[in-house]
């Protein structure tokens, strides 16, 4: 059997709230430069700017939040 990603994820208070913070900046910022892509207002040349930009705003942090959620449940 295997396993997936829990359906529900607890997080301490702080954590929760800075999960909460980081999501709503990077969610925002992300269906704003989407669009651009999509539109060809933003050239595809700039996708790795896009990334660094999605880093800057706290993904990775964001990311390593769930993972070590995971890794604490296993």
């Amino acid at each position: 059997v295997e396993t997936g990603y829990p359906g529900y994820v607890y997080l301490d208070e702080d954590t929760s709230l800075r999960a909460t913070n980081l999501l709503m900046v990077i969610k925002e910022y992300a269906e704003q430069e989407s669009a651009k892509f999509i539109t060809g207002a933003r050239s595809l040349d700039e996708l790795d700017s896009y990334f660094t930009e999605l880093e800057k705003l706290g993904a990775d942090e964001y990311v390593q939040i769930y993972q070590d959620y995971y890794d604490n449940i296993q």
